[in-house]
């Protein structure tokens, strides 16, 4: 088959189209024929994809399916293409697909109440608490305590005329030492690092009034240590004071604050 052969067949394959692919017969008189789109009766769509359809072969076989085959190309690109438009906007923009609904909320477990020691196993024997799982954070613990002293005992401790010394600075360093070996006296205590220890003692109304401050980073409470660095320097305040009074009162040891770990902050309340 010539050239003009293959025209002329391409051409009355062509011509037998409806009016909707009026235009088509200049390919048929193009010697390279082009790819050419389908126009898509809602306008042209600057942001969507199209869908060409080629004829670019010179080839006889080629020719001979074009007639017969043709129209079911179109068909199916056609309806591709439409579909392909039908979800997207009027704009060609992809749609705008409505979020996932949220989960069912769901109420957390009630928090219980009963609280139980951790210092003993399930078979009720002491047991040191493990606390290698939980992670480091500063940590602090103030607590106080009064040493309530005879009429006699407050001026000579206040004018520092006691036979064996200085006592408030004695006392002083006392609850510093005891802070520092709270380990060595509480047998379920940990051995943690302390970082700072501040014990004060100060005269008013014929009462001895200490407090100790301790600092730390570890992994559980710091206020043992608080504690007994104000009982530790309690004592030592009656082992100084004994030999002049025994009517020495020891009394209202407890813990002001702690901040640092899982529990949270504690502040004791004014009475």
């Amino acid at each position: 088959m010539t050239e003009e052969q293959l025209k002329q067949l391409i051409g009355a394959a062509v011509g037998r189209k409806k009016a909707k692919h009026a235009g088509m017969n200049s390919l048929a008189k193009m010697p390279n024929r082009p790819m050419i789109l389908i126009d898509n009766p809602r306008g042209h769509r600057p942001n969507a994809f199209t869908i060409p359809l080629c004829i670019t072969s010179n080839r006889a076989n080629h020719a001979r399916m074009m007639s017969s085959d043709y129209d079911d190309d179109y068909y199916k690109a056609q309806q591709y293409y439409n579909h392909y438009y039908s979800i997207f906007n009027v704009d060609g923009s992809p749609p705008l697909v409505p979020p996932p609904p949220p989960p069912p909320y769901r109420p957390p477990p009630p928090r219980s109440n009963e609280r139980s020691l951790t210092h003993t196993n399930p078979e009720g024997k002491a047991s040191m608490v493990d606390v290698g799982h939980k992670d480091t954070s500063a940590r602090v613990a103030l607590a106080s305590g009064v040493v309530h002293l005879p009429p006699e005992v407050y001026q000579l401790v206040s004018q520092n005329e006691m036979k064996k010394g200085d006592v408030l600075s004695v006392a002083q360093l006392a609850g510093i030492m005891g802070a520092k070996r709270t380990s060595d006296l509480i047998p379920l205590c940990h051995n943690i690092p302390i970082d700072k220890v501040s014990v004060e003692l100060r005269l008013d109304d014929e009462a001895l009034r200490i407090t100790c401050e301790v600092h730390s980073h570890g992994r559980t409470g710091i206020e043992m240590e608080a504690l007994v660095g104000v009982s530790v320097a309690a004592l030592t305040v009656y082992d100084m004071c004994k030999a002049v009074s025994q009517d020495i009162t020891i009394s209202d040891i407890q813990l002001e604050k702690k901040t640092g770990g899982v529990r949270g902050d504690f502040f004791r309340s004014e009475p």
